[in-house]
């Protein structure tokens, strides 16, 4: 089994329809009308899934906007309504959890189009006192 792996999705993905209906952590807001009908009231955002895959196929992800503001760039991961954590198969939800913080696999660019952010190292983060 492949290690799990988060991506980018514009849209929705294949399978998040059966996705939703299979968590029992999911809202109303983790549909995909819920998405369409915001992102026709909020100019300036573009709306995306953070997929998580797993063997090639989708084991969980997120509802993401990008909200561009002044030449900005906001990432809103879960807004409005707080849908509340990723959706996962049943037994995957602490991989999918997990996957994001490992960054985007296979993709040179992240949602923005830019290189996606990473964990920085322990050496580069400051610590007090130093």
């Amino acid at each position: 089994m492949d290690a799990a792996a988060a991506d980018w999705c514009d849209g929705v993905p294949r399978g998040w329809a059966r996705l939703v209906a299979a968590d029992g952590s999911a809202s109303p807001a983790h549909r995909e009308g819920f998405r369409r009908h915001l992102a026709a009231t909020l100019p300036g955002h573009r709306w995306g899934t953070l997929v998580v895959t797993s063997d090639g196929g989708l084991i969980g992800g997120a509802p993401v906007a990008i909200e561009r503001r002044g030449g900005l760039e906001w990432l809103h991961a879960s807004p409005w309504l707080l849908p509340g954590t990723p959706l996962a198969l049943t037994g995957r939800h602490a991989e999918v959890d997990r996957a994001p913080s490992r960054g985007a696999s296979g993709s040179s660019t992240g949602p923005t189009g830019r290189t996606p952010i990473r964990r920085p190292s322990r050496a580069s983060v400051a610590r007090p006192g130093t």
